[in-house]
């Protein structure tokens, strides 16, 4: 299935499921980072710059879930696309460029 999706999407699955697993496996500390990075056919540069990436993301993404966190204690069954669009213009006047769609993926 990981492969369809790489071969005729491009969508990129394979490495991201690589990362999480090396991470899971230096977490518990059971391998080293260099044989499992050369396991999965990364290099260690390529992980330190993935997991900089996913870094990077969350820490942009924190306003969002700050606002999405408050909204929520005042209506804690709201749904996503009522949300996002009560959302939307406090993004807007904060400069964060959020979608629909990428929305959904950080809630």
């Amino acid at each position: 299935m990981i492969n369809i999706m790489d071969e005729e999407y491009g969508a990129g699955l394979r490495k991201k499921v690589h990362i999480r697993a090396i991470t899971r496996a230096k977490e518990k500390q059971q391998v080293k980072l260099t044989p499992l990075c050369r396991a999965y056919g990364i290099t260690r540069e390529g992980y330190y710059q993935a997991m900089r990436r996913i870094d990077a993301w969350n820490k942009a993404l924190e306003p969002v879930m700050e606002l999405v966190m408050y909204w929520r204690q005042f209506i804690p069954r709201i749904g996503g696309k009522k949300l996002y669009l009560m959302i939307k213009p406090e993004l807007q006047e904060r400069d964060i460029k959020l979608g629909r769609d990428c929305f959904f993926l950080t809630i």
